[in-house]
């Protein structure tokens, strides 16, 4: 019953506008065509009014609807601006000309800035040279022989006639000027003279013009009225013919055989799909804002530089420092701060001291293809990426060894590794190389390592550090550690800030980047690194810092897999 109650209201509305449609249609069309007639000759009468006013007072336009008469004071106009601008520019010559010959003075003869033409007078341009080499020798000689010498005298009597032949030529120069500028003037006066002829005429066409507008603007209504309602005439004799109802029945209603479910599965499944459709894309779009470096592929690919190890993330906290006694007991004594090298000397087996372990080898490598490695330089491109304590790590595990090492706070501008392994020093690398101190009383030992480490100590702040990085001083500083040790950890300041590290391209053998993973963007330490052109070259490689282990799956599940092997967990290397 609901079925046929809706077919049968839709037919009868339906029916309904058919029969109104028809009615209005019929009467409009009956309307029109009665109007249709006096339309057409009120359009007639108007067209002919047009044609009769434009023949009476000899109106005639162009092409593009402007009478003859405002095309030809358009041309005229132009042609007086153009006259008008060539009047100006003789007279300015002429002026020029004119002021020269009046001066009569020898910098407005030799100096004078005069036009195009007269630059390519080549008779002026030769008088020109010939006045500077007398001049030139003129003064060489009276210097030499004295003013009143017979041929310094000859070489004035010269550079007399010079300046007279060049006076005469500016001379006629400006008689040819005011010749120009005579014609100018006259045929400027012949083409304003034309102008205001035809702009009286121009002005008694106008009048014409005017009421000629009327009579086109009427014709044109009536003849956009006629086709409008011609249009319309023919529009309406359609829908009588043929009326169209303006509803349709797009489908019949039918009484439903049995509830449908297919929706509700439809809708089910494909909620999930474009969920994580929407969630992956999400994650693609902030991974590719972010552009920073997560695996060493990416640091191989982008900086051309050999990934050489991945330090883990070292959780938070420090180690008990030695009591105050203790300190007192040992002078110079390193302050174990820094849970980094802590770490890396009491785990050997963690995969910190592994990270380590694997800087060295590489090292190692580089010493091997090069005549030596001694200086090892750890630097970053910003700030807080962990460069100084690593390379405070690295040389307690070389020294760990049994090798000759000493760490150099070589960060001049934030020494912040004296500040965690030698709070309490009072001297140290700028004392020494100003010769201040002596090596044996600036030095600091670990006793625990039997690493050595000269500090930094900042009295004051240096705006030039880089001039005292690459002093003599310095330098001789280093051909001292040379001498005494194996190995030479320096710790630098970042590259992208300041241009310090560019100062010890002389000092350091190989450089060691480290790169905070998840955090440093690439085109920093690519920007970075095309500033400092010898430091990239000498780069053995980058070390990824601060790695997230277990998040290191998502991004490289090959090396995730092997840190948290059974036999890794059984020997220690998975930090917690």
């Amino acid at each position: 019953r609901a079925a046929q109650v809706a077919n049968a209201i839709a037919d009868a509305y339906i029916d309904q506008q058919l029969t109104s449609q028809y009615d209005a249609t019929r009467q409009a069309s009956d309307w029109l065509e009665a109007r249709i007639g006096d339309l057409r000759s009120q359009s007639l009468a108007a067209e002919r009014a047009v044609v009769e006013y434009k023949t009476k007072n000899h109106i005639v336009e162009t092409a593009g609807g402007q009478s003859i008469d405002d095309q030809r004071v358009a041309e005229l106009s132009s042609q007086a601006d153009a006259a008008h601008a060539k009047a100006n520019q003789a007279k300015a010559r002429f002026d020029q000309y004119d002021a020269i010959t009046r001066a009569n003075s020898n910098d407005e003869i030799l100096h004078a800035s005069v036009d195009s033409d007269e630059a390519k007078n080549d008779n002026l341009a030769k008088l020109r040279a010939q006045y500077a080499e007398l001049a030139n020798r003129e003064a060489q000689w009276s210097v030499k022989y004295g003013p009143n010498h017979l041929t310094v005298v000859d070489m004035r009597n010269q550079m007399s006639q010079i300046r007279s032949q060049m006076m005469a030529e500016f001379e006629r120069l400006r008689d040819s000027a005011k010749g120009d500028y005579a014609l100018a003037n006259l045929h400027e006066e012949g083409v304003k003279q034309q102008l205001a002829d035809a702009l009286a005429e121009s002005q008694a066409a106008n009048h014409a013009h005017v009421a000629l507008q009327q009579l086109e603007a009427s014709a044109q209504t009536y003849k956009a009225l006629y086709d409008n309602f011609l249009n319309r005439y023919a529009n309406s004799l359609q829908e009588q013919t043929s009326p169209v109802a303006a509803a349709s029945v797009i489908t019949r209603a039918n009484p439903p055989g049995a509830r449908n479910y297919k929706k509700a599965f439809v809708m089910a499944a494909a909620f999930p799909v474009v969920g994580f459709a929407l969630a992956f894309g999400i994650a693609g779009l902030r991974e590719r804002a972010r552009r920073v470096f997560w695996t060493g592929r990416q640091i191989e690919s982008s900086l051309r530089v050999e990934c050489i190890g991945l330090l883990p993330k070292i959780g938070a906290g420090r180690p008990p420092s030695r009591s105050p006694r203790a300190a007192a007991l040992e002078p110079r004594s390193l302050v174990h701060e820094d849970k980094i090298g802590a770490t890396a000397v009491h785990r050997p087996f963690s995969q910190l001291a592994e990270g380590l372990r694997s800087i060295k080898a590489a090292i190692d490598s580089h010493a091997a293809r090069k005549d030596s490695s001694k200086v090892i330089g750890f630097t970053s491109a910003l700030p807080g990426e962990g460069k100084s304590s690593i390379a405070g790590a690295f040389g307690q595990v070389i020294a760990r060894t049994g090798g000759r090492v000493i760490v150099v706070d070589a960060d001049l501008r934030n020494p912040s590794l004296t500040r965690s392994m030698a709070p309490g020093a009072t001297s140290g690398i700028i004392e020494l190389i100003a010769g201040e101190a002596a090596f044996d009383d600036v030095v600091w030992k670990d006793r625990s390592t039997q690493m050595d480490f000269l500090p930094a100590v900042l009295k004051s702040e240096f705006a030039d550090t880089y001039e005292i990085l690459a002093s003599n001083g310095m330098r001789k500083v280093f051909d001292e550690l040379r001498k005494r040790y194996d190995f030479i950890v320096v710790d630098l300041s970042p590259i992208a800030p300041v241009i310090d590290v560019r100062a010890t391209a002389s000092l350091v053998d190989s450089y060691v980047l480290v790169v905070e993973w998840g955090a440093t963007k690439i085109d920093v330490v690519q920007h970075a690194l095309h500033t400092a052109p010898r430091v990239h070259r000498a780069i053995v490689g980058a070390v990824l810092n601060k790695v997230e282990i277990k998040q290191l799956a998502s991004y490289d599940p090959r090396l995730f897999d092997y840190y948290r092997s059974t036999y890794d967990n059984k020997n220690g290397y998975f930090d917690a």
